[in-house]
């Protein structure tokens, strides 16, 4: 329900670039990486390895990182010279929902 209303809202909006997907958010979505920019909006224990690795050289992934109650909010960039490389960058304290799945809580 909620995907279907957002793809409704996008669509009012003109906007069509936007994928969206359901399911284990904490997955990524390989089959359509890499991506340029990925905007997570549930708190991770820790910045989940398998939406870093579907970054493009350049991509940015901003991600709330920490406990349950209390998160940073992190921008992640994948250096275009050296794509094994992240810069990170601290974006300030945030409390967002907790995500569940693979690289979140189990529940």
């Amino acid at each position: 329900a909620l995907a279907t209303r957002a793809r409704k809202i996008l669509d009012r909006l003109n906007c069509y670039n936007v994928a969206i997907r359901v399911g284990d958010g904490s997955y990524g979505w390989r089959e359509e990486a890499p991506f340029d920019a990925i905007i997570t909006t549930a708190a991770a224990p820790q910045i989940p390895p398998f939406l870093a690795d579907q970054l493009v050289p350049g991509g940015r992934l901003v991600v709330p990182v920490g406990s349950r109650d209390v998160q940073t909010l992190y921008k992640l960039t994948r250096s275009v010279d050296n794509p094994a490389e992240m810069k990170k960058e601290d974006l300030g304290g945030v409390r967002f929902v907790s995500l569940i799945g693979e690289s979140g809580w189990k529940s």
